[in-house]
């Protein structure tokens, strides 16, 4: 499924996908579009605008999150997916309960080029990666983007956490918030 130069805005879901939900091996991509003030309302919810689950090959290119919120992955979730994301902007999206502010993978594989992440938050006091969650078994390398003033209830964690995950980040800027990481 190809979706180009579209506006989400203010959609809602219960469990998952604000406003896109993609399962089963969909190919999704997504160019030249914008998703504002999307919401996923339930206690455990995911992806405040697009939430990924078994689905390789999808791209978002681009594209603008900004305002959406959801408990875990405001902007973006992948569960058990792999996906590239080139020149996009997360902007004050926020992990309600959980984490990864702007995009929260699991069990995935993700690269994201040219991108830039930005004041994304995670609103629960222990939870961290304002910026990107990585959770276990995921793989996720950052090319040529910037990573700044999100913020965690871990400020050693606030832009980026990974545990039990693989990370790569080339010419990239941050400012501070990764535990343990050096980018080259």
């Amino acid at each position: 499924m190809t979706i180009d130069n579209c506006i989400f805005g203010v959609c809602s879901a219960d469990n998952a996908g604000g406003a896109i939900y993609a399962a089963n091996n969909a190919i999704l991509t997504v160019v030249n579009s914008s998703f504002d003030g999307n919401t996923v309302a339930g206690v455990a919810g995911s992806g405040g605008a697009i939430y990924i689950n078994a689905c390789d090959g999808s791209e978002i290119i681009n594209c603008t999150f900004k305002n959406n919120t959801a408990a875990n992955g405001g902007g973006l979730y992948f569960d058990g997916s792999q996906a590239d994301i080139a020149n996009s902007l997360f902007y004050n999206n926020d992990a309600s309960r959980g984490s990864g502010g702007a995009i929260y993978i699991v069990s995935s594989t993700m690269n994201l080029y040219n991108s830039t992440l930005c004041e994304n938050n995670v609103l629960e006091a222990l939870q961290t990666g304002g910026g990107i969650y990585a959770d276990t078994n995921s793989t996720f390398n950052i090319n040529n983007s910037v990573i700044y003033g999100n913020t965690g209830g871990d400020p050693s964690s606030s832009n980026i956490d990974y545990p039990g995950t693989f990370f790569t980040g080339s010419n990239c800027y941050y400012d501070g918030g990764v535990s343990g990481l050096t980018f080259t």
